[in-house]
């Protein structure tokens, strides 16, 4: 589905998909939505936080419309604390209940940059008047000595949820205790 037309969001045609396809087969018995901006969707573009607000607002309604246990996240790629103040300030807060890092990459030697990661997502929400305690999911990506470090740091680090984004075999080898 075409949710973004030279930058435009198209609320007819993610009504379709999102109410008419997502919601509407699975509504009733997903109680969580990350709301991940459309890959068309340019976060350098001035109006782009404005457009991702439109699909999440959209989206909240919509799952809590269908489930009023449902919860939808506000997804923010790569770290990327510019555009999660952007969207704030143009009307995101109300219209989420989970922050998520999406996906997070780590490599060598960077797994202790986690728990700033958090405290800064964390500060951000303060400062739009957001709870501190808002649950804050990331997804971490990487190869297999780099997840399992990353994914304890994680955890113990104070991260809602932790999610792993890897191949099969790689996540075999990662201890679930990890």
């Amino acid at each position: 589905a075409d949710l973004v037309q030279g930058n435009a969001f198209q609320p007819d045609a993610w009504r379709r998909f999102f109410v008419g396809a997502m919601v509407s087969n699975y509504g009733k018995s997903v109680t969580n939505w990350e709301i991940v901006p459309p890959a068309d969707l340019d976060p350098r573009h001035p109006e782009s936080p404005f457009r991702y607000v439109q699909l999440l607002t959209l989206a909240h309604k919509a799952a809590r419309d269908a489930n009023a246990a449902a919860r939808a996240g506000i997804s923010i790629a790569n770290y990327d604390l510019e555009f999660l103040d952007a969207t704030l300030r143009d009307g995101a807060v109300g219209q989420f209940d989970f922050v998520s890092l999406s996906p997070f990459p780590v490599s060598s030697g960077t797994d202790h940059l986690l728990p700033g990661a958090l405290a800064a997502v964390r500060k951000l929400m303060t400062l739009h008047g957001l709870p501190a305690e808002m649950p804050v999911h990331i997804t971490l990506t990487g190869s297999e000595s780099e997840l399992i470090a990353a994914a304890a740091t994680a955890r113990s680090g104070g991260f809602d949820k932790v999610f792993i984004e890897a191949s099969a075999e790689t996540l075999a080898g990662i201890p679930e205790d990890s």
